[in-house]
């Protein structure tokens, strides 16, 4: 059978159908000349040939299965995501208000550097209520900051306990505050459990 088998032409403009195996996405699947493609891609190639690399046909009926080469529109892949708004970038670029609802504006909103290399806006309301939230707890653990413990207190804390960030949170200090004191006292330290 030959890929034309699998298209429904309708007469005037209307959409060809394609009505072969399809994507998740509705759009047609295919393989020509040994490679898997979408069908209106192929229908395109068929009828104006090749599609340079860095180009998408955009569907102008909002057809995926339509494999009309009239109906298709080249356009480049940035182009073609803006059109559609599907990508993340592109979705996450039209919001208005970050996830608490703080309006991005310019004296509101800065950007940061991800690790793999994309740009993130960041809202400072938000960043200043973490950091509020945060001095809070910081504050309360150390008004509730019990004194250091004697050698004997922290060897029994050591058999009965055995973890580091608990006896931490018992005297209101951080996990390697423990470690340190253990090791000013000589205590053995490398059996301790970390969590």
């Amino acid at each position: 059978m030959s890929f034309w088998d699998f298209v429904i032409k309708h007469e005037g403009d209307r959409c060809w159908e394609w009505i072969g195996s399809k994507d998740r996405q509705g759009y047609g699947r295919c393989v020509y000349y040994g490679r898997k493609e979408q069908a209106h891609r192929v229908a395109w190639m068929e009828i104006r040939g090749p599609i340079p690399e860095d180009v998408d046909l955009h569907h102008r009926c909002e057809n995926p299965g339509c494999v009309n080469p009239e109906h298709l529109e080249p356009m480049d892949h940035v182009e073609h995501m803006f059109h559609h708004g599907t990508a993340g970038p592109i979705i996450n670029a039209r919001k208005a208000h970050c996830i608490n609802g703080h309006e991005f504006t310019q004296e509101n909103t800065y950007r940061v550097k991800r690790k793999n290399g994309r740009w993130r806006r960041r809202c400072r309301t938000c960043d200043r209520e973490k950091q509020a939230a945060f001095n809070e707890v910081v504050d309360k653990a150390r008004k509730n900051r019990k004194p250091n413990p004697s050698k004997e207190q922290l060897q029994d804390d050591l058999e009965k306990i055995k973890v580091w960030r608990r006896i931490g949170l018992k005297y209101g200090v951080s996990d390697n505050a423990v470690r340190k004191w253990a090791k000013n006292y000589g205590l053995l330290v490398t059996q301790q459990k970390r969590g």
